[in-house]
Order: structure tokens, then C-alpha cells, then sequence
């Protein structure tokens, strides 16, 4: 199970990128999109995410949409509005991403946390 965490850079373009997609979860541009929106290479994106936040672009939109979806189904939406909400043409497809991130699907992980811990707090605040 990955340790669920959203850093922040204080690169003005990361942050920009990172804004946009905490604005737009579902936007499916790719690294090399983004990149070029945010007026990067994708070499250079790639390296100052390394370098700044210690994971790679995929690794960082992937924790987001676990955050974000942990927040919502914490609200009672469900799987399939999450998953459409978050981009994804699936709830399955959206199950299988949460349980690589997570290490088991949504609906486990929820009742084995409200059994015994608290959930991680909200994503970020830019």
C-alpha cells in the first residue's frame, strides 16, 4: 500500500499544473500535454517533479485522484460517480486504479478505516 500523500512544489509552474488538475481531475491530457500547457519540456517537468516532490508525474495525479475520491466517498458519492467524476469510463476501471494505489478496493478500505483509524485529510490547498 502506498502512503497516501499530495506534496506541493514552490516551482510557480508545478504549482500551476498542480492547480489545474486539483480544478480538473477528469482532464485526460497526458505528461507531455500538460508539459507543453505549463510551457515545460517534458524532460524538465519529469525531472522537477522527481527532484521537488520525489515521485513522477503518473505516481502524483494517481495519489490526487485517490485523495479526491477518499474525500467524496467519505461523502457518501458513489463508486460510479466518483470514477465518472475522476475522468475514468469505468467504476471498474477506477476500482482497479484505487486498489493498485491502495492495496484493496474502495468499499474495503473505507470500512476497515471507519473500524479503526481516520482517513488522510484533504488533498491540498493551493
Amino acid at each position: 500500500m502506498e502512503n497516501l500523500h499530495l506534496p506541493v512544489s514552490q516551482d510557480a509552474r508545478i504549482r500551476q499544473l498542480m492547480e489545474q488538475m486539483l480544478a480538473e481531475p477528469a482532464n485526460k491530457r497526458t505528461q507531455a500535454q500538460w508539459a507543453q500547457h505549463i510551457g515545460m519540456s517534458t524532460r524538465s517537468l519529469s525531472r522537477t517533479l522527481q527532484q521537488q516532490l520525489g515521485m513522477s508525474f503518473g505516481h502524483w495525479r494517481r495519489q490526487l485522484h485517490v485523495m479526491l475520491a477518499l474525500q467524496r466517498l467519505t461523502q457518501g458519492v458513489s463508486v460510479q460517480s466518483v470514477a465518472l467524476d475522476l475522468g475514468y469510463e469505468s467504476a471498474s476501471g477506477f476500482v482497479t486504479m484505487f486498489r493498485k494505489a491502495v492495496g484493496k478496493p474502495p468499499a474495503r478500505y473505507l470500512a476497515e478505516k471507519a473500524a479503526g483509524g481516520p482517513l488522510p485529510s484533504a488533498p491540498i490547498a493551493m
